[in-house]
């Protein structure tokens, strides 16, 4: 760090951004465990609600039930924000087994809600139970499995175990375990021990029936007889859009990333069938999931981490050349899943906002001026139809992200170390965070409008959109010059742009458009 500084990165960033996350807290330490205990409570209801909807009990080999589900699940904006980004997965054959005694695999959460939560179909019954003892929430939805599907449906063939699929069939319920402190969904199970409805089976014509496909071999992505890939749904043109303009980046740079992943032996390992027996497994076997863990592996091959944790040799890369294009090409497949995702959610905003538009100028919007309505317009699509308290979680967990990347902004500035690539991950989250924010505060949602959740967003966000607008413009555009830097590896640079950022966009709004909270 330069010598010439009057204080370091981290005492800075303390003062600069006071209070963002302290925000966040409780005023006392029983209504934090009401109010956690309430919102997951919320969850669970929207959450079965919406699966219910979206996946309700239909022919378990009905293709188009099934996308109708799988296109709901995945885009859902309120599974997404109330996920932890990654969640484990797997069978629950003990109720008393806390969930990282499990052998469980994990899943990045928008992988997970595109391509395992929609084989299961929802008939909108739960139970629930707090769990004292692991500060969690657990709740049953009672389930079906689409065990009738094509091969192609299911992101894996199940070759390599009978016991598996047999699971899967018989599974009467998928269990959401909810951690209490960051009120995030962080596991899901699918059960045999539910007390469901016994006429369930016999309404659906529900019968056992074989694995779709058989294997003579370790063979997890296949060609059907017209030569078409599979699964299908592990595939990008079945996880995007068909006129996503990013399927032939990510299909070139993909190819890339798995002969490197194969060059470096990650694929003997994170595959379906565990041969390392892994007590937390992460699979990277087809261009989905793939897709989904390439932040995890980059930080993970950064830090020397991988191989597995029962692999007993030496970890990482050892040969300084062979780590350097290994991540070369894993960031440009990043950039390309990023580019994607975000041109996604793009034209998915697309789509809602005329809807949302006519909706603001009707007559029963009454007498607001036409500088509320432009407002309205222009932030409420973002918000997907989530309550004022969604709105307002979703917010704080947001700029609790942005907190959390700017102090390992920090202590990278404290450090020694001159090399910026592990804080690239955190410089993108940064960039992509400010560029959403004034999506993150649609009218209604502030401090005096009665929302049962603490929030010290001021009326003046509202009252002068124009400029909070122009603070977040301004915000947006230091984060990215910042990103730039980071790439650029010029520690003294990143170090003079990282204190703009925290002394004159994230201090300098804060001025004027928050209120300290009472908890602070």
């Amino acid at each position: 760090m330069c010598a010439k500084q009057s204080y370091g990165a981290a005492q800075f960033l303390g003062v600069a951004l006071a209070g963002l996350v302290s925000a966040l807290a409780p005023t006392s330490a029983g209504a934090a465990e009401k109010w956690r205990i309430e919102w997951a409570e919320h969850i669970a209801n929207t959450v079965v609600g919406e699966l219910a909807g979206s996946c309700p009990l239909a022919d378990p080999g009905d293709q188009a039930a099934f996308e109708r589900c799988r296109d709901a699940t995945f885009h859902s904006t309120f599974l997404a924000d109330n996920m932890r980004d990654f969640i484990l997965w797997g069978g629950r054959k003990d109720d008393n087994l806390r969930l990282e005694e499990a052998n469980l695999t994990q899943f990045n959460a928008d992988i997970f809600r595109g391509l395992y939560l929609p084989l299961f179909m929802f008939t909108g019954k739960w139970t629930s139970r707090v769990d004292a003892g692991d500060d969690r929430y657990v709740f049953r939805a009672e389930a079906r499995f689409r065990n009738k599907l094509q091969a192609g449906q299911y992101p894996y063939p199940f070759w390599h175990s009978d016991e598996k699929w047999d699971n899967y069939e018989r599974a009467d319920e998928v269990v959401f375990t909810v951690d209490l402190p960051t009120t995030k969904i962080i596991g899901l199970q699918r059960s045999m021990l539910g007390q469901g409805d016994p006429d369930i089976d016999a309404k659906l014509h529900y019968t056992m029936a074989p694995p779709p496909r058989r294997f003579t071999k370790d063979e997890w992505m296949w060609r059907d007889e017209n030569g078409a890939m599979q699964p299908s749904v592990t595939l990008f043109k079945g996880l995007y859009s068909p006129d996503n303009p990013h399927q032939a980046g990510l299909e070139r740079t993909y190819v890339s990333f798995a002969l490197e992943m194969r060059n470096n032996t990650c694929s003997v390992c994170h595959v379906p069938n565990n041969p390392e027996k892994m007590k937390q497994l992460v699979l990277l076997q087809t261009p989905a999931h793939a897709a989904g863990e390439i932040d995890r592996v980059i930080r993970a091959v950064e830090a020397d981490a991988m191989p597995a944790e029962s692999w007993a040799g030496p970890k990482g890369i050892r040969n300084a050349a062979t780590k350097a294009k290994f991540l070369a090409v894993a960031y440009a497949f990043k950039d390309e899943v990023d580019a994607a995702k975000r041109w996604e959610e793009d034209n998915r905003k697309a789509l809602e906002a005329p809807e949302a538009t006519v909706a603001a100028v009707e007559p029963a919007a009454g007498n607001i001026s036409p500088t509320d309505v432009a407002v309205a317009a222009a932030v409420e699509p973002a918000a997907g139809g989530m309550s004022g308290i969604d709105v307002v979680k979703h917010r704080q967990a947001s700029m609790k992200e942005l907190g959390q990347r700017m102090r390992a902004i920090a202590a990278y500035l404290e450090g020694a170390n001159s090399d910026a690539s592990p804080i690239r991950l955190d410089a993108a989250q940064i960039k992509s965070i400010a560029d959403q924010i004034p999506q993150l505060f649609p009218a209604g949602t502030g401090m005096n409008d009665g929302i049962a959740a603490p929030t010290g967003a001021k009326p003046a966000i509202w009252s002068d959109w124009n400029g909070f607008e122009s603070r977040s413009r301004d915000l947006a555009s230091a984060a990215a010059k910042l990103l730039d830097l980071v790439a650029a590896g010029d520690k003294a640079a990143i170090e003079t742009q990282f204190q703009q950022i925290g002394r004159n966009d994230c201090s300098g709004c804060h001025q004027t458009f928050r209120e300290k909270l009472d908890s602070e």
